[in-house]
């Protein structure tokens, strides 16, 4: 059976090389604590490829487990390196420069299949999403508490008839429908300026309250979730369609509610779908009403 070998040590350097080649970020308080919390022991390491397996071996204890790669919980391709995940969060970093130019063409035929498999299941992506942006923070209060907006607008114009019926007790002619037009439309105006005012001072305190290391992550759509990853602080979330409070396609956007106001607000036009209308045709089935 044919056999690639290669060598790891896991230090500093290799862990942010890790990190900036999966995230495409930086986070040196991160990289530093998970590099000490890694014992000497759990450093140094041999891979052994194999076509449908790989062995790894700790060198210091002197243990080996074996992982195939048909029972891995997915393996992903970037720029060359191989990231093979034996659970969601487990994962284990080889790149180029581990091996020869022959080696490596061998081990991504065999690893092909798996990480294309992954590139399958991804069907759209937000490279950046800054959620420091007070237009989009007003767009997610808008549609979040839109039902609760229109019912203060109903209420004020069923108040102002009233008032006038109360008043007058009935319409003579142009004169008063002009007044009682003019008496209903010029309160509404306010109403809904009131209402823009208040939402543009909330989102402006929003932006405010959102640590700037926490404010730009990367978002990826898959078929049953999405997984939002962190560019200036280092963390992965995996959120289930299913599970949001509601999803719901906007004139310009996809609104994600995680609690009944908050959430997220995804612009189309930030969107990279890989094929146009899939990622609609997924989150179909998921919009709530």
């Amino acid at each position: 059976m044919e056999k690639i070998t290669t060598e790891i040590y896991i230090d500093f350097d290799r862990l942010k090389e890790t990190y900036e080649a999966l995230y495409q970020a930086y986070d040196e308080e991160f990289i530093a604590n998970l590099n000490n919390s890694i014992s000497d022991s759990m450093r140094s390491f041999e891979l052994e490829f194999y076509e449908n397996q790989f062995i790894l071996i700790n060198k210091e204890k002197g243990e080996q487990n074996t992982f195939r790669y048909d029972e891995l919980h997915k393996v992903i391709k970037k720029n060359n390196s191989y990231f093979l995940f034996t659970t969601q969060q487990v994962f284990y970093f080889v790149k180029s420069d581990d091996f020869s130019k022959e080696n490596l063409s061998e081990i991504d035929i065999w690893l092909k299949p798996y990480y294309e498999k992954n590139l399958e299941d991804e069907i759209a992506k937000i490279e950046c999403y800054n959620s420091k942006s007070v237009k989009r923070l007003m767009s997610l209060t808008w549609s979040s508490q839109k039902k609760m907006i229109l019912i203060g607008h109903f209420l004020i114009f069923f108040l102002l008839l009233i008032i006038w019926f109360d008043k007058e007790g009935k319409i003579n002619g142009a004169k008063d429908l002009f007044v009682l037009s003019c008496m209903i439309l010029v309160p509404q105006l306010f109403y809904f300026l009131i209402v823009w005012i208040t939402l543009k001072i909330q989102a402006y305190l929003l932006v405010k309250s959102i640590k700037e290391e926490f404010s730009k992550v990367r978002v990826v759509f898959h078929k049953e979730k999405i997984e939002v990853i962190g560019l200036r602080k280092i963390g992965v979330v995996f959120l289930k369609y299913q599970d949001f409070h509601k999803i719901k396609r906007k004139k310009n956007g996809y609104l994600f509610l995680i609690q009944k106001y908050t959430g997220y607000y995804f612009y189309f036009k930030e969107i990279e779908e890989q094929n146009k209308g899939e990622l609609d045709a997924v989150l179909e089935k998921y919009y709530k009403k």
